[in-house]
């Protein structure tokens, strides 16, 4: 039996138990089931053959997420894209060699377009197509250049949901977006338990928080952007969430400073730091404590090691490799994170990754260890420390630092307060050299770190 059909038995089973709530709607299990089978005679009557190349276009709701099953089912080598990303499609298709785009109209109905592509299709499809098992393709964030196309076996990434005891009572935030791996991982992991998903409409923290407040949510993926952004808009002293017993947190490092704060705003809550990466999937983890971001990593067949202060994992969750990029594996298989670490004991403190490192007169400095410390001033919302070149020391600390608006004559107060403040706290070359201010968030709509142009009228903003 392969996994997929491991995973549609227990849906069977759940029967009547909720799987998806949406809009305010519940949709059972044998809905889900029911609506998998619905869609995977609709893929064989348009011509959707085992092995074809196709991407999904949409976004988590009840019909995305069953029709997604049914492309499982069929063995389709899969490329799921959130519809926020469709200016950059063509790049998607070049990159992957889609064949079939299939693209979400309204809630109950997709439309398929063909595209031009007729190349001989990549090794790794040859390898799924040679073994009838489904794919997955995701795409990296591509902050840094072209977008790498990450393959994954399907039923080798579907495994491990497979050895999760049942857990009916876990009801999770589907958070991150479809598109991404840990999005997918809520997804597989909570409807593997027999548990519920909650497919969100907005990515906002009072609608989120007033969603785990009406569905009496009690697991909620996120991401420390968006947990920043809750503390900023202080909507946690409208939504105290009795009924919340977990927040995970991953895709980016965590600062103390926004830890300490929600405790405060949480006591009831135990925070757990996750770890993934879509070339390898997420981790099994253990935070040392809801207080810290020391994490110990492994299980279910995972292993990690530290090179040269930097982790390395053996997973049997790795993707087959890259479509577009060399392979970032050893020769005796452990792939290379590129994340810096701390080691105490039995756990790991994640620093970043070693292209953040900014080098100051050859002394190494990980933004995240500054913005621990800023993010701990009562004004501050949330800030973004980066590295711009120097022709006496090589690279000097930026910040960019969102909080409320402040007059002319108050900019530069501030600023050199800051800067007081963060002497106090840090060695001097770790002080930031210049600080902007601005009043705009310092994510992008996938809450990740990223800072606002500049230029940008609405910006209340000063080069310090």
């Amino acid at each position: 039996m392969t996994a997929l059909e491991t995973l549609l038995t227990r849906f069977k089973k759940a029967d009547t138990h909720i799987a998806i709530i949406h809009k305010n709607t519940s949709y059972s299990y044998q809905w889900l089931n029911d609506n998998i089978e619905h869609w995977y005679q609709w893929l064989i009557n348009n011509h959707i053959k085992e092995g074809d190349i196709i991407s999904l276009e949409t976004y988590f709701n009840p019909t995305s997420i069953a029709l997604l099953f049914a492309l499982i089912k069929q063995n389709c080598i899969i490329t799921p894209l959130q519809t926020s990303v469709y200016a950059n499609i063509d790049i998607f298709v070049n990159i992957t060699q889609i064949q079939k785009r299939i693209i979400q109209q309204t809630e109950k109905t997709f439309k398929i377009l063909k595209t031009t592509r007729n190349e001989t299709p990549p090794i790794l499809y040859k390898q799924l197509r040679k073994q009838n098992h489904a794919g997955l393709v995701l795409l990296s964030s591509g902050t840094t250049g072209t977008p790498k196309a990450i393959v994954h076996d399907m039923e080798t990434l579907l495994t491990p949901y497979l050895k999760i005891l049942k857990k009916p009572h876990i009801r999770a935030a589907l958070f991150l977006l479809f598109d991404h791996i840990g999005g997918l991982n809520t997804l597989f992991h909570l409807l593997g338990c027999g548990g519920s998903v909650v497919a969100l409409q907005k990515r906002n923290p009072e609608y989120i928080l007033q969603e785990c407040d009406t569905h009496d949510i009690n697991t909620l993926p996120t991401t420390p952007s968006f947990l920043r952004a809750v503390v900023a808009s202080e909507a946690y002293n409208r939504y105290p969430l009795p009924k919340l017993q977990l927040i995970t947190y991953g895709t980016e490092p965590m600062d103390a400073g926004t830890l300490i704060r929600l405790n405060r705003c949480y006591p009831h809550c135990r925070l757990k730091q996750t770890y993934g990466l879509t070339e390898i999937g997420i981790l099994r983890s253990q935070s040392e404590s809801s207080q810290t971001t020391w994490v110990k990593l492994g299980g279910n067949g995972i292993k990690t090691r530290i090179v040269n202060n930097q982790l390395e994992i053996k997973s049997k969750t790795s993707m087959l490799g890259y479509l577009n990029a060399p392979n970032p594996f050893t020769k005796d298989g452990w792939f290379m994170t590129k994340d810096s670490v701390e080691v105490k004991d039995n756990f790991i403190r994640i620093l970043g990754r070693e292209s953040n490192l900014i080098n100051v007169g050859g002394q190494k400095v990980y933004p995240i260890e500054i913005e621990s410390v800023i993010q701990t001033h009562p004004e501050v919302q949330d800030v973004l420390v980066h590295k711009e070149t120097n022709n006496l020391l090589g690279e000097i600390v930026c910040a960019t630092i969102q909080r409320s608006p402040l007059t002319a004559s108050q900019k530069k107060i501030w600023i050199t307060a800051l800067k007081t403040y963060c002497l106090a706290r840090l060695p001097s070359h770790k002080v930031p050299r210049r600080i902007r201010l601005t009043q705009s968030p310092l994510h992008n709509a996938r809450f990740k770190k990223t800072p606002p142009p500049l230029g940008n009228k609405e910006d209340d903003y000063v080069i310090s």
